[in-house]
């Protein structure tokens, strides 16, 4: 709206309000900023933007050589509007008159927050198209198109139709939401620390993460372990079937290893056929039994075109006051221990035997659910349940981290699920009889957990079924997201119809 309103002609707004809206939203968020400044850079047209105080918060390089603006009008930062029409008054853009007249006509005309489309000659006898739009919440955008050399109205209609559908495809693609442009952000940071073949963790993010490990276990004693794994004779699978093969190779190997792995712990290709685990808050001991549950899924695995295919493993604890470097080597030299006694075997690094006892006790309390007063409802019958329900999911979790046989694993999984199906059907009759409004969406809740649980019967009997996975639905699923989230959404009207019954 900086201009005389010269050859002026109504405009109607185009479509694209709702996501110049957005880009005004982002453009307000510096984190934001230099992303969308590269996008109208390389439009064709100039592009100002302006806060509701009539302030501009971004333009491109074209908007300043439409306007022939020099560079001092920005040493401060971005200028106001009133700044920029004054300027434009003082050297005859806008006619005759007095530029502060002029210049303040400028600003009312801008308040009136009005669309408008228009053409003006400039002293240098160039004609911009100049494009202005208010935005929902405030402010206004504005687009300079030099139509000098297209003057013909059916040609000027045709480009700047397709400058509008270009401006507008780019708005879309840039800012349909902040959620989504941080969720965008997050991905390709994502894709940047991941191997592109296997999808691994990188070199650099492991390394990074160990070392961020190594200062937790540093501040508050939690154990760390680390996995070297090499696929054995992985170089005569390239030789004999291809590297094609080989990649398929790896890319299993990869999915077996995360099906025995915990959430918390990460996969990384170190390069070649050679892969670390991370382990957090994990001494030998857990740290040996998912090694060796990943070597027998290995060595279990029917390769396609490969056929059979083993691996060796490696494992050291982080000792106290001790480098990257040297942490990395002491398991490297356990790997090596392990090919060099015959392959397909996980050996501990034996400069660290005996020292693991209470590190390994914190690794058990780790993988084990603690009942708290604090998770009563006040109702003996669910907190009851609750409590059986606790000491079922830690017998389990023991279990299968103990690698028990199927036969008796089994049972310990049918009966969880049993009990967690019996504890929500009198949940559901306790809670309705006390009048709560979201009875049922709760119950629909139970249904989905009930689904689940039974899919994880499935999973284990299947052989699919990692401890991670188990750990995940019995610690986060059912008790944080649930128990402790939403079914303490009805506890107060527990608590309440039985302050009632016991005044009666």
């Amino acid at each position: 709206m900086m201009d005389d309103g010269r050859n002026q002609h109504g405009g109607d707004q185009h479509g694209g309000d709702q996501d110049i809206g957005h880009l005004l939203k982002l453009v307000e968020i510096p984190e934001y900023l230099s992303m969308i400044q590269p996008i109208i850079d390389h439009l064709p047209c100039g592009v100002a933007v302006f806060d509701p105080s009539l302030n501009m918060v971004v333009c491109n390089g074209v908007f300043r050589r439409l306007l022939d603006l020099p560079d001092e009008l920005f040493t401060a930062g971005l200028p106001s509007l009133k700044k920029l029409a004054t300027f434009a008054a003082e050297r005859g853009e806008y006619g005759p008159g007095n530029p502060e007249e002029l210049a303040e006509q400028v600003v009312q005309r801008a308040m009136a927050m009005e669309p408008n489309q228009f053409e003006r000659v400039r002293p240098d006898e160039t004609i911009l198209e100049i494009d202005e739009r208010p935005l929902p919440n405030g402010g206004f955008v504005t687009l300079y198109t030099d139509i000098t050399e297209r003057r013909a109205l059916a040609e000027r209609s045709r480009d700047l139709e397709a400058l509008n559908l270009e401006l507008t495809n780019t708005v879309a693609a840039l800012a349909a939401s902040n959620a989504e442009l941080h969720a965008a952000r997050e991905e390709l940071e994502h894709l940047a620390q991941r191997d592109g073949l296997t999808g691994a963790w990188t070199r650099r993010r492991i390394e990074e993460t160990a070392q961020q490990e190594m200062l937790r276990k540093a501040r508050y004693g939690h154990p760390v372990s680390l996995l070297f794994i090499d696929l054995d004779h992985f170089k005569r699978i390239n030789d004999t079937h291809g590297h094609a093969v080989g990649d398929d190779v790896l890319k299993a190997f990869c999915n077996i290893a995360r099906k025995c792995m915990r959430s918390t712990d990460l996969l990384g290709r170190w390069g070649g056929e050679e892969f670390v685990i991370l382990m957090p808050n994990s001494g030998v001991m857990i740290a040996s039994l998912l090694a060796e549950r990943i070597r027998k899924a290995t060595m279990a695995f029917e390769f396609p075109i490969a056929g059979r295919v083993t691996a060796s493993l490696g494992i050291a604890e982080c000792r106290d006051d001790e480098s990257w470097d040297s942490w990395l080597a002491r398991s490297d030299a356990a790997l090596y221990a392990a090919k060099a006694g015959g392959r397909n075997q996980v050996i501990k690094d034996a400069t660290h035997a005996g020292e693991a006892g209470e590190a390994e006790l914190l690794d058990l309390a780790y993988m084990r659910l603690g009942w708290r007063k604090a998770y009563e409802s006040g109702h003996s019958l669910i907190d009851s349940q609750h409590r059986d329900l606790f000491d079922l999911a830690n017998n389990l979790l023991t279990s299968v981290i103990g690698d028990r046989p199927d036969d008796e694993v089994v049972p310990q999984v049918e009966s969880l699920v049993a009990d967690l199906t019996k504890h929500f059907h009198d949940e559901e009759v306790i809670f309705r009889s006390v009048g709560y409004s979201s009875a049922d969406d709760h119950a629909e809740i139970h249904r989905s957990l009930i689904i689940r649980a039974n899919n994880l019967v499935e999973n284990f009997k299947q052989g699919e079924l990692s401890v991670g996975e188990l750990f995940n639905y019995l610690a986060y699923d059912f008790i944080a997201k649930h128990m402790l989230s939403e079914d303490r959404k009805f506890f107060g009207l527990i608590q309440a119809d039985s302050m009632r019954q016991a005044e009666s």
